[in-house]
């Protein structure tokens, strides 16, 4: 089995990064066995629960289904599993938005970045404030917005997500 270890150290700081903000969105459920692991293609790494999904634009690792077999603040062991099958994510991208809200998030403004979202989208609509906070990252991001309370994508040069807005 093909294993994946990502190591904190001053030279792959930025990857361990980005798979820690990918594993933030795989589900924890063990019910859900099929969005439990991270998804790798040959241009995205995946993970996603059913409210939201985090996906990355990298070619570094190789391609399947990957189970997480340990995670601390200073590496990260994925283990590649027999399982082939991992939901369809392009479905639940929209073509277009009705709305399009350009944010520049700076570490701790979590809660201006959030009045900035939730003054944007349809009034019988909330958002998660956890996701949205797992989700953001240092920098600028581009917010679209669906009136009709579809999904809510977030995307910021290599990093995208998606997230299901709640019913207020």
């Amino acid at each position: 089995m093909e294993t994946i270890i990502i190591e904190k150290n001053k030279y792959n700081t930025a990857h361990f990064d980005q798979m820690e903000w990918i594993l933030k969105a795989r589900s924890k459920d063990p019910t859900r066995f099929s969005i439990q692991g991270v998804c790798v293609t040959s241009k995205r790494v995946i993970a996603a629960d059913g409210h939201r999904l985090h996906t990355l634009k990298s070619t570094k690792y190789p391609a399947g289904i990957y189970s997480l077999v340990s995670q601390t603040k200073k590496s990260i062991v994925l283990q590649k599993t027999e399982e082939t099958n991992y939901p369809d994510v392009k479905a639940i991208f929209p073509r277009r938005y009705d709305k399009k809200l350009s944010i520049q998030h700076r570490s701790g403004d979590v809660g201006q970045s959030y009045t900035q979202i939730v003054r944007t989208i349809p009034e019988h609509l909330g958002v998660n404030q956890n996701y949205l906070d797992d989700c953001l990252t240092e920098g600028d991001w581009e917010i679209g917005i669906l009136n009709n309370g579809g999904p809510i994508r977030l995307r910021n040069c290599n990093k995208m997500a998606i997230i299901m807005p709640m019913k207020a």
